[in-house]
């Protein structure tokens, strides 16, 4: 995705733009004169962690000004939805059956 970004001020602006994973800003600075707006392109890799597992991830944009302390944060959310089951039991008993049929079990 993409976020727009406008400079407001009367005055030209250079930032960074920070953010860590599972996100990313695709370009590490910018520059935008007085009035001017531009796009900042973020990524978001839901495998960071590896576990397949469903959870939304939360982290900020920071940008940081050149030539003066001020920062910006701006939150970031990334939901990730891997098809998971819970089942209602941690094993499955089927007890004796009889070879060659079947025997189902409620959960």
């Amino acid at each position: 995705g993409s976020v727009l970004l406008t400079n407001v001020t009367p005055l030209p602006v250079t930032f960074r733009l920070r953010c860590a994973a599972p996100f990313e800003a695709e370009q590490a600075e910018m520059t935008l004169a007085a009035g001017a707006s531009g796009r900042a392109n973020l990524a978001f890799h839901p495998g960071y962690r590896g576990d397949r597992q469903s959870h939304t991830a939360e982290g900020r944009l920071t940008l940081d000004f050149a030539g003066h302390a001020s920062r910006v944060h701006v939150p970031m959310q990334g939901a990730i939805s891997f098809p998971n089951v819970e089942l209602g039991a941690e094993k499955v008993d089927f007890g004796c059956v009889v070879n060659e049929t079947t025997k189902t079990v409620q959960l």
